[in-house]
């Protein structure tokens, strides 16, 4: 099908060196560069989610409130965000220089590059998603969306002044069709930008970290939807490869860039909200504390660390190797000595976004600069009407964050009693602070810096408020940011402290902070009313958070189940395990192959085998800390002799199963309409009784099957938390029986008292006498 055509823009040599016409959605393609099956898609629903997105929308900009309400879930995140385009915000780029774009997507960063002044030409090889992009860019003269692959493009020799690869480098040998490997391809591929570069152009390289710290953590690699595969050097790579720091090195001397340097953009280079720079993580010890609050995340499965990332990075940047486990880079690479305002950059705090547009702000520091600057990512900044927005500068502190000490005496302390005195020292400075004047709201332990001589330093307090915040707010402020930000230390609070919810920590916080007459619901109107002034939306309030479970675990994402055979009478036992297996939706059948011996019992005829008891562990148990949730319907014991296969022992049922079976560690939990085991223990386990007894052992083959389900956390976690929110509201049922229990109890001891009492006195023995008269009498 021919596509209409439209005026070509003659600006573009891109263009014009391949004959590139635009249809009618403004999308320029030539027919011998486009392939007809890209096969790069996040699924035709998404896309279609997109299309009508953009189609609708009337701000189209980078920092759109608009499209960031549209976000669902993650495809549209990453296309709709306004954080994708903080790659790009704190980069000394210069405005109005023209810039190529390769595998632009659906034209997230391509719309900052346009409305920020750039003249782009943007490449991407899908269809689909290179209209999605020409509509992102609709309004945007200076943009040009090209259909192609661009190995099948002639790119114009020294024209661009900045070349973009976000996303794609690792791509290399996946779309280009004579790479002999992955590293020879992308070598190959970045000789061919380099002959577009302009004199003194450079090359962004936006890229995960093969040995990224969340991918030595366990987190799924972000391509191959696998466990390790990128630190094991990807042994069956498709085609998709990342690299590490030091390939990088060789990767830029090898394609001719005699200058290089990188950044580090945190979470990740796809939505990142800090930036550190590279020789500001090898010179600050205390680099870590701006990774604070910053969670790493898995695109395939949720990712939970088992000790606070704060404390991870802490331990990196000590042993010198912050820089080389990020998980993402940012590497520039030049032909000529012009990358020292990149080196310059020491940090950059950027926008999340979950702020009105208006109130967001950047947050950097130069090096050698002593100040660090704040200031509005818009122009139309402007004041809340009862809180002033402070912007400006301020002093560059050393140190560390109090908040840090905090999550450290958690994880490391055996008891209370240091976490205790953190926080009645927090609240001694408070009072100390309030002799001096009004106290802000931002007066809070992610805002406090402990310096080398132990004192408390305050900084960036954004917000000034009229009058002076009450200290017991402020340490309910504290606690339910801390607990915001720390989710991982606070369930080890949970486990070792016995404390139920997020509301119970702070309980604790105010009770230590001699604020124990106030409740955490006193404040909550208080932070409701603030938050809304400043947040663009809110899913959850403030009450609701205080009824937030600690408690509970998330499912790690993979369990390894393995059974135990205990062998005549005990006298023997085999161990066996499955492979790891994904938490999911499905059922699936566990099969156990045991080797078992050939007799148990010297005395046994016919090497005849018992097995007396057989132990199910469902997680692994060198992972005490995991908390899975399944449900199993069946176990058989089965043998098989000349084909044939025969059961000797099986429960079927789940009823059954749960009501002929021991548990360790085990609770059968009901939820709302979700019945489900959960692992609550360090040593889960599930014993049978199935007293077989196995003959001609040397005959058959044993087999063991389990037919179960082990639930995806993200889902069974809200059944977990229907049930302890019913737990805790039966419990305070009970409870306020028992206090009226008791009330009863006392209104009848006082009866029973005054009753004694007029019984006791002469009025009654008076009465008492008259009434045996009168009925003597009758």
């Amino acid at each position: 099908m021919s596509r209409p055509t439209a005026q070509v823009k003659p600006e573009s040599p891109l263009i014009t060196a391949n004959a590139l016409v635009a249809d009618v959605a403004g999308v320029y393609s030539n027919p011998d560069c486009v392939e007809a099956d890209f096969g790069y898609s996040d699924g035709s629903e998404a896309e279609r989610y997109l299309f009508d997105v953009l189609q609708r929308s009337e701000d189209l900009s980078s920092d759109s409130e608009t499209l960031h309400l549209a976000i669902k879930d993650w495809p549209s995140e990453y296309h709709l965000s306004s954080k994708r385009a903080n790659l790009l915000r704190p980069l000394p780029l210069e405005p109005g220089s023209r810039v190529l774009e390769l595998g632009c997507g659906c034209g997230a960063i391509t719309r900052y590059l346009g409305e920020t002044g750039f003249n782009v030409d943007a490449i991407e090889g899908s269809a689909i998603r290179a209209r999605l992009a020409a509509m992102r860019c609709r309004d945007l003269e200076t943009v040009t969306i090209v259909e192609a692959n661009f190995n099948l493009l002639t790119l114009p020799d020294g024209e661009y002044d900045y070349v973009l690869l976000v996303g794609v480098a690792e791509y290399a040998r996946r779309f280009t069709p004579n790479g002999d490997s992955d590293r020879g391809a992308l070598i190959d591929l970045l000789g061919r930008v380099k002959q577009s570069l302009a004199p003194g152009g450079q090359v962004l390289v936006a890229i995960e970290n093969r040995t990224g710290m969340k991918y030595l953590h366990g987190a799924f690699e972000d391509h191959y939807s696998k466990r390790f595969v990128g630190i094991d050097n990807y042994p069956d790579s498709a085609g998709i490869r990342t690299y590490t720091r030091r390939e990088w090195h060789g990767i830029a001397d090898d394609g001719g860039f005699d200058h290089h340097t990188f950044l580090y953009p945190f979470p990740d280079y796809k939505i990142p909200t800090v930036y550190l720079g590279d020789d500001f993580i090898y010179r600050d010890d205390n680099a870590w504390c701006h990774l604070e609050g910053i969670d790493s995340t898995d695109y395939t499965f949720l990712f939970d660390p088992a000790i606070p990332e704060s404390l991870t990075w802490q331990g990196y940047n000590a042993a010198g190797v912050l820089a080389d486990l990020s998980n993402s880079f940012l590497v520039v690479l030049g032909t000529a000595d012009n990358l020292e305002a990149y080196n310059d950059i020491d940090f950059v705090h950027l926008p999340d976004f979950r702020r009105k547009r208006h109130l967001c702000t950047i947050i950097s520091k130069l090096r050698g600069s002593s100040v660090v600057r704040r200031s509005a990512l818009r122009s139309d900044n402007g004041n809340d009407a009862s809180s002033s927005h402070r912007l400006g500068s301020e002093p560059y502190i050393e140190g560390t964050l109090l908040s840090s000490r905090w999550v450290r005496t958690i994880m490391t302390e055996s008891s209370l009693d240091d976490f205790n005195q953190h926080i009645i020292q927090y609240v001694d400075f408070l009072e100390a602070q309030a002799l001096q004047g009004p106290l802000p709201m931002d007066l809070l332990p992610n805002n406090i810096i402990v310096d080398a001589a132990g004192d408390f330093r305050i900084f960036d307090q954004e917000w000034q408020t009229d009058d002076s915040t009450d200290i017991d707010y402020l340490l309910f402020r504290a606690a339910l940011t801390f607990a915001n930000n720390h989710r991982v230390a606070l369930r080890q609070f949970a486990r070792r402290f016995d404390t139920y919810d997020v509301g119970e920590f702070i309980r604790h916080c105010l009770t230590m902070g001699r604020r124990g007459n106030r409740l955490p619901e006193e404040f909550c109107q208080l932070e409701d009313d603030f938050q809304n002034r400043i947040l663009l939306q809110r899913d959850i309030d403030t009450r609701s958070v205080l009824a937030t479970p600690l408690v509970e675990s998330p499912v790690r994402a993979m369990v390894n189940p393995r059974i135990k055979l205990t062998l005549g009478d005990g006298d023997a036992c085999v161990i066996v395990s499955t492979e790891p297996l994904t938490p999911g939706r499905d059922w699936t059948t566990l099969t156990f192959k045991p080797d078992l011996p050939d007799s148990t019992d010297d005395k046994a005829t016919n090497n005849d085998i018992s097995i007396d008891t057989l132990t199910f562990q469902p997680c692994d148990a060198n992972r005490p800390l995991d908390t899975g949730f399944f449900n199993i319907d069946s176990i058989k014991v089965m043998t098989t002799h000349n084909g044939s296969e025969s059961v000797l022992w099986s429960l079927e049922g789940e009823e059954i199963i749960i009501a002929k079976t021991k548990f360790d560690g085990i609770n059968y939990l009901i939820a709302g309409d979700e019945r489900l085991l959960a692992v609550a223990g360090d040593r889960p386990s599930m014993h049978f009784q199935p007293s077989i007894r196995i003959d001609s052992i040397a005959t058959r083959t044993l087999r063991v099957d389990i037919h179960i389900r082990f639930n995806a956390s993200r889902e069974y976690r809200l059944a977990l938390s229907d049930f302890l929110v019913k737990e805790q509201a039966f419990g305070q049922r009970i409870k306020a029986l028992e206090s009226e229990l008791d009330r009863r109890s006392t209104v009848i001891e006082r009866l029973t008292s005054e009753i004694e009492s007029i019984k006791s006195s002469t009025t009654w023995r008076t009465l008492s006498a008259i009434r045996k008269k009168i009925s003597a009498k009758h």
